[in-house]
């Protein structure tokens, strides 16, 4: 029998798995097209009501997530930004007309925990920061509590739209 008795440096960054692999998708996948139908009367794909376009970097990161209407009109893109070690630090939100919605930055800690998220409205005003921030084993976020610019709870949870669910 061994053993080892060495415990891990407490600053070691924990590498996560890219955005392809914790879709369960395998593969030098680079976009996935996901088509929403409005079904027919016998039950079967008719018309299509919506389309949404995740693309990925060569890495394997998601880059943007567009949302365009049946008739391939613009609703909304999302993209994201990623440090060096695949950890989400930038959303930003725009609608069809490619004016910002929404925005969000991320900020880590030495060991690759995140510290701090920062929301910000359509004119670059904080609105909401996130503490207490969870992540899963596949470096997506769980939750946090979120709080006005004025530190009053705004709520308790976290939401960032990608194509994949967190």
């Amino acid at each position: 029998m061994a053993s080892c008795n060495t415990k891990p440096s407490a600053s070691a960054v924990t590498i996560y798995p890219n955005d392809l692999v914790s879709d369960n998708t395998k593969g030098p996948v680079t976009e996935i097209e996901t088509d929403s139908y409005l079904p027919d009367s016998a039950g079967k794909p008719g018309a299509i009501i919506e389309k949404y376009i995740a693309k990925y970097d060569s890495a394997g990161f998601i880059t943007s997530y567009i949302t365009t209407s049946g008739k391939d009109s613009l609703k909304s893109i999302d993209t994201y930004t990623h440090n060096a070690s695949g950890l989400l630090t930038e959303q930003v939100s725009t609608n069809g007309n490619n004016k910002k919605h929404s925005s969000l930055t991320i900020e880590y800690d030495s060991t690759g925990k995140p510290a701090i998220a920062k929301s910000y409205d359509s004119t670059g005003k904080m609105d909401v920061y996130y503490t207490n921030i969870g992540l899963s084993k596949y470096g997506k976020f769980t939750g946090g509590k979120g709080y006005h610019s004025d530190s009053t709870l705004n709520s308790a949870s976290l939401m960032i739209t990608t194509a994949s669910t967190i």
